[in-house]
C-alpha cells in the first residue's frame, strides 16, 4: 500500500518534471494573457414583478434577452453595426483560427480567382457577424431568489460597456410595458366580454322568470287546487260511507224477506210504522189462525178465513218491505254515481295540481338560473374593477432595479483565474507524468525492490562517479587513487558483505556477471580487484578475464599488451607463466583474454579450466572471475560451476527487472549468489527516503574524502 511518505518521495524526485509541466502551461497562459486586450463588464439589473416570486418569468425575459431578434433590435438602437469594436468582431483567443480565416477571405478569394476557382461571395451587409459579436459579449443571467435578471454587456470600454448595458435593459424594460400593455388590453377586452355576454344571459333569465310568472293563474293554482282537493276528498268519503251504508241496510233487507227471523236485524223494517203495525197484525191473526185450527181444525171455515187474513197481513207486509227494498236501492245507486262523479273529479284536480307543481318547480329552475346568472355577472363586474385597481396600483411588471455601475477592475482576462487553471492543468499534467514514469519505472532503485523482487540478498551499492570525475580518470584508476573515496568504501563493504554472509565458508573464487551488457560489471571487477589488493598487501589477489568475446580487463588496468591470455592457455599454446601478469603499483595479478575468442564455452568448460581455477585458488587468497552477461551467452552458468560465490551486477535504474530476474533464475543451481546495484545516482537515490548504503554514501560524506 502506497503511504504519503512514498507519495512525498515520488514528487521529490520528479519536481523537475512538474515545475517543467507548469511552466509548459504558465508560459502560453502569461503570452495570452499579456497579447489580450482587457475588456470591461458592466451589469444592470431589471426586477420582474410576480407574486409569489416565480423564476418562470424571469426565464422567459432572459430568453427574450439573449434571441436573435432582441440583439437585431439592439443592433439597429445603438448603431452597432458602425462601432469598429463590433463590425471588427474581436474574438476568443480560440476562435482566432476561424476570425484570421475571416479577416483575409477576400485574399482567399483572389488567390481562388487566380488559379480559376470562383468562391461564391455576398455584396450584403455581414449583420451576423456584428450580432455574433453581440451575443459574445451580452449575456443574462436569473437571481433565483430575487426573480432579478442581471444583464452584463462586456467592452473593451467601460462607458460603452455601461451605456449598452443601460440602453438593453431600458429596451427591455420598454418592450415588456408594451407587451404587458397588449396583454392587458387583450385581457380587457375578453373580460368585457364575458361581461357583456353574461349581462344577457342574466336579462333572458329574468325575463323568463318574468314570463312565466305572469302565466293565469300561476301563483294560486297551487293553493287553490289544494283546498280544493281536500274538500272534494272529504265528499267522497262521506260518499262512500253513505254507500257502504245503503248497501249494508240492503243486504240486510233482502236477508229480512227471504228469512222472517231476520228481520230483527233489518233496522229499516224495525223502524216502519206501517210494518210495525202490521206485525202487529200478522201476530194477531196468527193466534187467532192458531186457535181455530185447535178448535175447528184445518179445513174449517172459519180457519180458512183466519189463514186468509194472515196471508194478507203478510202480503202487506211484503209490499211494504219492497217499497222501502226500492228506495234503498235507488238512494244506493244514487251515492254510487255521487261517488264516482267525485272519484273522477279528484283525480282531475290531482292531475291539474301535479301540472302546477310542474309549472312551479320550472319558475323555481327558471329563478335559481336567473339567481346565478345575476350573481356570476356581479362577480365578473367586481372582478374587473378589481383588477383594474390593481394594475393600476402595481404598475408594469418589468421595471429597472438599478442601472450599470462602471466597472473598476477589467473582467477578462482573468489574470488569476487563467493563471490559476493553467498551473492546475500543469499540475495535473506533471503528477500524471510523474505517475506514469513510476508506474513504468522498471529497473531497481533500492535494496527493497532487489530482495523482493529476485529473493537475492543485496550485497551493497557502488556509487556512481560524477562525469567531472570520469573526465580526469577512469573508474578503476579512481578507485586506487581516491582509496579513501566512498567508491572504494563501497567496494569494500561489498567484499566484506560477501566474506560475513559466507556462512563460515571461505570463498575464494568469486564470479561477476550481470543479465546485460553495459552494466559495469568488468569495471566494477577490476575496481574491486585494485582496491581489495591496495587494501591487503599481504594478501594475493587476481583477476582473470573470462569474457572470451568481449574482454575488457586489460583496457580497465591500462595494461600494455600481454605476453599470453586465458584462451592460449586453454588451448595449449601457452603455459600458466605465460599467462600470468602482475600489476607492480597496486600488487594485483591477473589474467587477460584475446578478442574475439572462437569456442569460448568449451574452453571455459574444459578440465583444464578447471584444473586452472583449482591451482589459482590454491596459490591466491582471492581469485576474481569477470564473465560475459548471463542473457547474452551461455559462458556465464559454465564459469559459474568452478566459483563458490556469484556477484551479480544491476545497474541502478536501468537494469530492466525482467531481464534481471530470468538472468537470476538461470544461476538457480548456484547456492551463493550475491547481488549489487551498480552506478548509484546517490543524489537521486536519496529521494527515495530508504535507509540503506546508498542514504549513508550520500548523507554521511564526511566520512569519505573524494580529493
Amino acid at each position: 500500500m502506497t503511504s504519503f511518505r512514498d507519495i512525498f518521495y515520488a514528487l521529490n524526485r520528479r519536481k523537475w518534471l512538474l515545475l517543467g509541466a507548469c511552466l509548459l502551461t504558465l508560459l502560453p497562459t502569461a503570452l495570452y494573457l499579456a497579447r489580450a486586450t482587457p475588456e470591461y463588464t458592466a451589469t444592470a439589473l431589471v426586477a420582474v414583478r410576480s407574486t409569489p416570486p416565480s423564476t418562470v418569468r424571469a426565464g422567459e425575459l432572459r430568453m427574450t434577452i439573449e434571441s436573435a431578434a432582441f440583439r437585431g433590435r439592439v443592433v439597429r438602437a445603438q448603431n452597432l453595426d458602425r462601432d469598429p469594436e463590433f463590425t471588427a468582431n474581436p474574438v476568443r483567443f480560440i476562435d482566432a483560427p476561424v476570425q484570421w480565416a475571416k479577416m483575409r477571405a477576400a485574399d482567399i478569394a483572389a488567390l481562388a480567382a487566380s488559379i480559376g476557382v470562383d468562391l461564391p461571395h455576398s455584396d450584403e451587409k455581414s449583420v451576423t457577424s456584428v450580432d455574433e459579436a453581440l451575443r459574445q459579449r451580452l449575456s443574462a443571467s436569473v437571481s433565483a431568489d430575487s426573480g432579478l435578471v442581471s444583464i452584463a454587456v462586456r467592452s473593451a470600454d467601460r462607458a460603452k460597456a455601461v451605456r449598452l448595458a443601460d440602453a438593453i435593459a431600458a429596451l427591455c424594460v420598454e418592450e415588456a410595458t408594451a407587451a404587458d400593455r397588449d396583454e392587458e388590453t387583450r385581457v380587457a377586452n375578453r373580460l368585457a366580454d364575458q361581461v357583456a355576454t353574461l349581462a344577457q344571459e342574466a336579462s333572458a333569465a329574468a325575463q323568463a322568470v318574468t314570463s312565466a310568472r305572469g302565466q293565469p293563474g300561476q301563483a294560486n293554482d297551487a293553493k287553490s287546487l289544494a283546498f280544493e282537493i281536500a274538500d272534494v276528498s272529504s265528499q267522497l268519503s262521506q260518499a262512500r260511507a253513505q254507500t257502504l251504508d245503503r248497501q249494508s241496510r240492503l243486504s240486510a233487507l233482502k236477508r229480512a224477506q227471504t228469512n222472517a227471523d231476520a228481520r230483527g236485524g233489518a233496522t229499516d223494517i224495525i223502524a216502519n210504522p206501517i210494518i210495525g203495525a202490521l206485525r202487529v197484525q200478522e201476530v194477531d191473526a196468527g193466534r187467532r189462525l192458531l186457535e181455530a185450527s185447535q178448535k175447528y181444525g184445518e179445513n174449517h171455515p172459519r180457519v180458512v178465513q183466519a189463514r186468509e187474513e194472515l196471508g194478507q197481513v203478510r202480503g202487506a207486509i211484503a209490499s211494504e218491505v219492497r217499497k222501502i227494498q226500492g228506495a234503498l236501492e235507488s238512494e244506493a245507486a244514487a251515492f254510487e254515481g255521487r261517488e264516482k262523479q267525485l272519484e273522477q273529479k279528484l283525480a282531475e284536480l290531482k292531475e291539474q295540481a301535479q301540472t302546477a307543481d310542474e309549472r312551479d318547480a320550472d319558475l323555481r329552475k327558471l329563478e335559481k338560473v336567473a339567481e346565478d346568472k345575476a350573481g356570476a355577472h356581479k362577480a365578473l363586474l367586481q372582478q374587473v374593477n378589481e383588477r383594474a385597481a390593481v394594475q393600476k396600483e402595481r404598475g408594469p411588471s418589468v421595471r429597472l432595479f438599478a442601472p450599470a455601475a462602471a466597472p473598476e477592475t477589467p473582467s477578462s482576462p482573468r489574470y488569476v483565474e487563467a493563471a490559476s487553471l493553467a498551473l492546475a492543468f500543469g499540475l495535473v499534467v506533471g503528477l500524471l507524468g510523474c505517475w506514469g514514469l513510476e508506474y513504468f519505472d522498471a529497473g531497481f532503485r533500492t535494496g527493497a525492490h532487489i530482495e523482493q523482487l529476485t529473493g537475492r540478498s543485496l550485497l551493497g551499492m557502488v556509487p556512481a562517479l560524477p562525469r567531472a570525475v570520469l573526465r580526469r580518470s577512469a573508474p578503476v584508476q579512481y578507485a586506487t587513487a581516491k582509496h579513501m573515496s566512498a567508491y572504494a568504501e563501497s567496494l569494500r563493504s561489498i567484499r566484506t558483505s560477501i566474506a560475513l554472509g559466507a556462512e563460515g565458508l571461505e570463498h575464494k573464487v568469486v564470479m561477476i556477471t550481470s543479465s546485460l551488457p553495459e552494466e559495469g560489471k568488468s569495471t566494477f571487477s577490476c575496481s574491486l580487484a585494485q582496491v581489495v589488493a591496495r587494501s591487503n598487501p599481504d594478501k594475493k589477489v587476481i583477476i582473470v578475464d573470462c569474457d572470451l568475446r568481449r574482454p575488457a580487463v586489460l583496457k580497465l588496468l591500462r595494461m600494455p599488451e600481454p605476453r599470453g591470455t586465458i584462451d592460449e592457455y586453454l588451448s595449449g599454446m601457452k603455459s600458466l607463466t605465460d599467462i600470468l601478469h602482475r600489476d607492480d603499483t597496486s600488487g594485483l595479478y591477473y589474467i587477460p583474454a584475446k578478442f574475439g575468442t572462437k569456442r569460448s564455452m568449451e574452453l571455459l568448460g574444459s578440465a583444464k579450466m578447471q584444473s586452472l581455477v583449482n591451482a589459482l585458488s590454491a596459490e591466491f587468497d582471492l581469485v576474481l572471475l569477470d564473465t560475459p552477461p548471463v542473457m547474452a551467452v551461455a559462458d556465464p552458468r559454465v564459469v559459474a560451476s568452478l566459483a563458490s560465490y556469484v556477484v551479480f551486477l544491476i545497474r541502478w535504474g536501468k537494469t530492466d527487472r525482467n531481464f534481471a530476474t530470468t538472468a537470476l533464475k538461470l544461476l538457480a543451481a548456484v547456492p551463493h549468489v550475491g547481488v549489487v546495484l551498480s552506478q548509484v545516482d546517490l543524489r537521486r537515490h536519496s529521494r527515495y527516503g530508504y535507509a540503506d548504503h546508498g542514504a549513508y554514501y550520500s548523507k554521511y560524506g564526511s566520512y569519505y574524502l573524494e580529493s
